[in-house]
């Protein structure tokens, strides 16, 4: 199925381009963007890489709606900007404020549509009413657990609680044919339009599968507050990757990007030519190994560490993959995989594919970097630990714990965020599998690879002839070096 963008100014319609370059929609899904003034995108090598194959740019007159929804198999129309809505003169949209404790709808009445009010009970204030047997808000804020829908045809209202905190709002038309959303990104702040973006898609793309499974003729579209509430917990590095960088700033980037290039030059006779480094996040490494003149491709599962490794002036070709993925190229003279990334990876299973992939991508004569976190890290760094951090508009909880029966490293952060009426709270799940030395070097033994070295960051030797010895419960950190023999 597909939707419908539609932008009119250049700030929205780039922002869009920019959001798509990472984006993965649901299966099934694809969008259509619609700009008058914006050129359509024909960069090949974003394309080689398989980016935007969800997103397409077209320069089409778009009416009559009916007519071209029609041909185009489009289920959903979503405008860039209030000033983008093109239904006919009059048309009011309805603004759902989705807070954490009720459902706000402009309007005297819910209007039928493509829109379903679902299993809310739909209130009125007796206060605007007149009537008694309507709720008082103190009647509403006290069953805060309950799904509310309440009516108002106070703007006034509603425009306090949209400056208060414009990304708990949606903006719809349900008198529209199709399910139709604005989002309304001249609201929003540079830093801010991606996730106001990216919340509002991922809330239409599910309800509109849903509603396909379920053979509906509407959505349940008001159940969305469900998605923004700020007490829900959201995947590793949605947030935190905005933050990540000034988390991370007493890291040592350039010695990390010396280790790994003197490993290579030590260990390969091939000339470094072409690099890739896996699970990159904000790519510094491969940043600086740009600046140092190398040819470097990068990858990330988030994409919001990679929106944020984008807008570096001096960045690698990035593109979108898992670390089990396969990879696009086969003539990668050096891959590495560094900041514990492997640890993310919850079994023996999925080690062995990243190994596959990645010996496939290589080069002859290749070589693969990367490190793991450690059992003595753990248990001297993240069991029970605590930390709070100043962030630009609030503070930053990290808790850590270490579960030595699943050998689990447990990170969980909780950002505060204020704005006017207070502080909103956004959470992130980390979950790493802390492997044991032994297991990792049965692994590397039983692939393609050859073990050609194993490094500690407190010592510049070579460990590989100790690799049996239980050196992660003596060093924070392990580095594994592996190469691709000649044919």
């Amino acid at each position: 199925m597909k939707i419908a963008l539609i932008s009119s100014g250049a700030r929205s319609a780039l922002a869009l381009r920019d959001f798509f370059r990472f984006y993965e929609a649901e299966k099934g899904i694809s969008y259509l963007h619609i700009n008058p003034g914006l050129q359509p995108e024909t960069d090949k090598v974003d394309k080689a890489y398989g980016l935007f194959s969800c997103y397409q740019e077209i320069k089409q007159q778009i009416q009559p709606w009916p007519d071209f929804c029609c041909q185009e198999d489009i289920k959903a129309v979503v405008y860039a900007d209030l000033q983008d809505y093109l239904s006919p003169a009059g048309e009011e949209p309805c603004t759902l404020y989705s807070t954490s404790f009720l459902n706000l709808l402009i309007g005297s009445e819910f209007k039928a549509g493509w829109m379903k009010p679902g299993k809310m009970k739909q209130v009125r204030l007796r206060t605007e009413t007149g009537n008694p047997e309507d709720v008082s808000l103190n009647h509403i804020l006290k069953r805060s657990e309950e799904e509310q829908l309440l009516l108002t045809e106070n703007r006034d209202l509603a425009n306090l609680i949209l400056g208060l905190d414009p990304q708990l709002c949606s903006i719809f038309y349900p008198s529209d044919p199709l399910a139709s959303l604005n989002l309304n990104l001249d609201a929003f702040s540079k830093t801010e339009l991606s996730k106001r973006i990216g919340n509002e898609l991922f809330a239409l793309e599910q309800f509109l599968i849903r509603a396909q499974e379920q053979g509906s003729d509407g959505l349940c579209l008001l159940l969305s507050s469900q998605h923004r509430r700020t007490e829900a917990v959201s995947p590793a590095y949605s947030f935190f990757a905005a933050q990540y960088d000034g988390y991370m700033s007493h890291v040592d980037y350039e010695s990390w990007a010396n280790n790994v290039i003197r490993w290579q030059k030590k260990h390969s006779a091939n000339k470094c030519e072409r690099i890739l480094e896996i699970a990159c996040g904000t790519a510094n490494v491969s940043s600086i190994l740009c600046s140092r003149g190398y040819t470097v491709d990068a990858c990330d599962r988030s994409a919001p560490m990679l929106e944020s490794a984008y807008k570096k002036a001096i960045k690698p070709l990035l593109f979108r993959r898992s670390m089990t993925e396969r990879l696009p190229r086969e003539d990668y003279d050096l891959i590495i995989c560094l900041f514990d990334s492997i640890n993310y990876l919850q079994s023996r299973t999925e080690i062995i594919k990243l190994f596959e992939s990645v010996y496939t991508a290589l080069a002859p004569g290749g070589i693969f970097v990367f490190d793991i976190s450690t059992l003595n890290n753990s248990l001297e760094n993240f069991a029970d630990t605590f930390s709070l951090n100043s962030t630009v508009n609030g503070f930053l909880l990290h808790q850590a714990e270490y579960d030595e029966f699943s050998r689990k490293q447990k990170s969980y952060l909780l950002n505060f965020s204020k704005h006017p009426a207070g502080y909103s709270l956004e959470r992130e799940r980390h979950m790493q599998r802390v492997y044991r030395s032994y297991e990792l070097v049965e692994l590397i033994d039983s692939s393609s690879f050859t073990f050609t070295a194993l490094y500690c960051s407190e010592r510049t030797q070579n460990l590989i002839n100790q690799k049996n010895r239980a050196l992660d419960e003596k060093y924070p950190r392990l580095f594994y070096v592996l190469s691709k023999d000649r044919a």
